[in-house]
């Protein structure tokens, strides 16, 4: 009887650790325990050399970091590093402007192409805190243990989510355009 306790006891605390991965509401998507943000989009009618010229053209104008941009540029994919800025508002209506820096990697081939953002850090406006990754707030929100307060670790986490998906619209929209309009 005491092991069917034991056991029972056992089952509901590894459930409950499990499903505290979806007790913050947040959509986030995780790959290897890193937030990544990834797809495959098709584009018919563009050739590889079309997507390569729009991803060049869309990470250039959307990431103009001096000294970051094009870590890595062939034939088949383009990596480029860059910041996105998320704004917070604090408890007087004071906007806090986070700076976060992401990676972002296009692989391309004939009427498809392939995105990934990964290695997502962020700076606190005010230069106390140089360069979290961005698992380290999600991770405290989950388990209580905040940088900052549990509000405001949302919001930076909520606004950024969609500040990502927003750059994905963007990005989708540049890639299957037919202008060259970023």
């Amino acid at each position: 009887m005491m092991k069917r306790i034991l056991f029972v006891a056992m089952l509901f605390a590894s459930t409950t650790l499990f499903a505290q991965k979806d007790t913050v509401g947040l959509n986030i998507p995780f790959k290897d325990q890193k937030i990544v943000y990834e797809g495959v989009v098709e584009v018919p009618n563009k050739t590889k050399l079309e997507l390569d010229v729009s991803a060049m053209k869309f990470l250039s104008f959307n990431f103009n970091d001096i000294g970051e941009s094009m870590q890595n540029k062939n034939e088949e994919e383009v990596v480029d590093k860059g910041t996105l800025t998320t704004t917070i508002t604090g408890r007087m209506g004071t906007p806090w402007n986070f700076k976060n820096k992401m990676t972002v990697k296009i692989d391309f081939k004939d009427n498809k192409y392939s995105y990934q953002i990964f290695d997502i850090t962020t700076s606190l406006p005010d230069g106390n805190i140089d360069v979290t990754p961005i698992e380290t707030a999600y991770s405290s929100l989950i388990s209580g243990k905040w940088v900052i307060n549990k509000k405001f670790t949302k919001s930076l986490l909520v606004n950024l989510n969609a500040d990502i998906n927003a750059f994905i619209g963007k990005l989708k929209e540049a890639m299957n355009s037919k202008k060259e309009s970023f």
